[in-house]
């Protein structure tokens, strides 16, 4: 009662615990708007711990609705990511399984036009390589890129007009880089086998780029143009003698010319052929000619090129800067190599020749260089001519 007393007098609420017959009581105190009033009251203690108990069951039972319905929820939440994750495995089966056909359609289509690639990562140095046409791996199927590098230059060499154009040179990562500039760039290489009648053409593709614009990734594709190749080489070459034909001797001039790379010509003509024609038949004249053609691929070297102009006449173009000297020695190994007696069906035929010489661009453009070389041989020719007629006088 103290208690309350004092809550009453300071306008504050309080309760306290009596007993009363036996039955636990609150005697509360409430203070209220009007002043110096407060509400006093009595309330059993089974109410309030009854209210307690409601409260606390009704908690339980939120609380274990809650618990259900959030298991439920998360069993739920798992069956649909699970649901989810199946649906997106399957989806990206199917989308590697469009991508595999797509892929092996591709092949399927490269393996047409394409014998092998190969990609390379410039700048690790590795690489991997693919055969399409053969069931034999040419080649290891991955490695260092160096190494297959040095592979591929032992087995072939480069068809180009420059002389010191090597595959070597042509497939490190430093000169596929520097060629390499743009998405649209690529870089074509005809290459042939140093030992078989094999020719191919070699397009470096860029696949990947860094952030700096430099080629990262590139692939290498190689076609088989042998059929091409021997078309052209038909078309270029001399029936008779295989060596290269007037066609081709123009289109030469024309890209040492277009390529400022200097050059020697040499005209030659035979002399006395017309008499081992008329003496023996056209068939023992078209034998000496593939003599001297023989002969004339003995006196140059591989970058150089003979031609048979038509007839008797011939023509030599050796890729050198040479002076007057050189150009002279030139001629006399010439001269005397294609004018050794022959020997057929045991009998010994003997020619002379004629040869006049000139130099680009000593001598003018590629034209004039030809006329130059041409009125050069015939003045020579025309020596040779009065000598002969002074012998037969003599």
């Amino acid at each position: 009662m103290d208690d309350i007393r004092d809550c009453i007098q300071l306008g504050k609420s309080g309760s306290a615990q009596f007993t009363c017959d036996g039955v636990r009581n609150y005697l509360v105190a409430i203070p209220t708007v009007f002043s110096d009033w407060s509400l006093v009251g009595v309330i059993q203690a089974d109410e309030v711990d009854g209210a307690l108990y409601d409260v606390q069951n009704s908690s339980l039972i939120l609380l274990g609705a809650l618990s259900f319905f959030a298991v439920i929820i998360v069993v739920l939440a798992l069956g649909m990511e699970s649901r989810l994750r199946l649906k997106n495995e399957k989806m990206e089966r199917l989308n590697l399984e469009r991508e595999k056909m797509k892929s092996d359609r591709f092949l399927q289509s490269m393996s047409r036009i394409v014998d092998r690639y190969m990609v390379v990562n410039l700048d690790t140095g590795r690489y991997r390589y693919h055969e399409l046409r053969s069931r034999e791996q040419l080649y290891p199927t991955s490695g260092q890129y160096s190494e297959m590098v040095e592979i591929i230059s032992k087995r072939y060499v480069a068809l180009t007009e420059t002389e010191n154009a090597k595959l070597s040179r042509l497939l490190t990562p430093d000169y596929l880089r520097s060629v390499l500039r743009k998405p649209d760039d690529n870089l074509k290489i005809e290459y042939c086998s140093r030992t078989e009648n094999a020719y191919m053409v070699l397009t470096v593709i860029p696949v990947e780029w860094h952030a700096d614009g430099t080629v990262a990734v590139v692939m290498e594709v190689v076609q088989d143009i042998g059929q091409k190749v021997e078309l052209e080489n038909m078309a270029n070459t001399d029936s008779l003698t295989g060596l290269f034909n007037e066609r081709y001797f123009s289109r030469v001039l024309n890209i040492c010319e277009a390529k400022k790379l200097p050059f020697v010509l040499y005209y030659l003509d035979l002399d006395r052929f017309k008499p081992v024609n008329d003496t023996y038949g056209h068939a023992m004249g078209d034998r000496l000619l593939k003599e001297i053609s023989a002969r004339l691929l003995r006196c140059i070297r591989s970058r150089d090129y003979a031609f048979r102009i038509g007839g008797d006449e011939f023509a030599l173009i050796v890729s050198a800067d040479m002076d007057e000297e050189q150009r002279s020695r030139m001629a006399e190994r010439i001269q005397t190599m294609l004018s050794a007696p022959i020997v057929i069906e045991e009998k010994v035929l003997s020619v002379g020749v004629s040869c006049g010489c000139a130099c680009y661009p000593e001598d003018g453009d590629a034209s004039q260089v030809r006329i130059t070389a041409d009125s050069r041989m015939y003045a020579e020719k025309q020596h040779h001519h009065e000598d002969d007629r002074t012998e037969e006088q003599s």
